[in-house]
């Protein structure tokens, strides 16, 4: 059993750790689900600087580019929200500052490469995706009864 285990690759293992963007995951809305599947891509590249040798510059770089790409979404979203009356809007900003808060702490008490890759996967795997796939999925059934309220 050992032997085997040592035999599984990073990338086999990988695999498993963040999942594949489905259609499920759509809230309904092709702008946001869009970028909803983009960040399941950033997740991917990701788990790929947890689990390869790369560099501090290169593990900044894509804290930073996750960062940016989380605040447009975010003010994409809360646009949405607002426009269909989203009951949660409140709630679901407040989720949206504390990601980013959260990051921003987790970023600054990094002292070292490791903890800068095990930062970055702990904001996609706990907060980005678990937030799509938890929260913003309600969204999705707000969308929903509207549009069953107009049929």
């Amino acid at each position: 059993m050992v032997k085997y285990i040592k035999k599984l690759s990073s990338k086999s293992l990988r695999k498993t750790m963040v999942p594949e963007w489905d259609s499920a995951y759509a809230i309904g809305n092709s702008f946001i689900d869009a970028q909803h599947k983009k960040f399941f891509d950033m997740a991917k590249n990701v788990e790929e600087a947890f689990f390869d040798s790369v560099s501090r510059e290169k593990i900044k770089e894509l804290l930073q580019e996750l960062f940016v790409y989380m605040k447009t979404h975010f003010k994409d979203e809360e646009e949405l929200m607002k426009k269909i009356h989203y009951p949660k809007y409140d709630e679901h900003i407040l989720a949206h500052k504390n990601i980013i808060g959260k990051m921003v702490k987790t970023i600054q008490n990094a002292k070292s490469t490791n903890d800068l890759k095990e930062s970055l996967y702990n904001i996609t795997q706990k907060w980005l995706l678990n937030h799509i796939l938890e929260e913003d999925m309600q969204i999705e059934q707000h969308i929903q009864n509207l549009k069953n309220k107009s049929d």
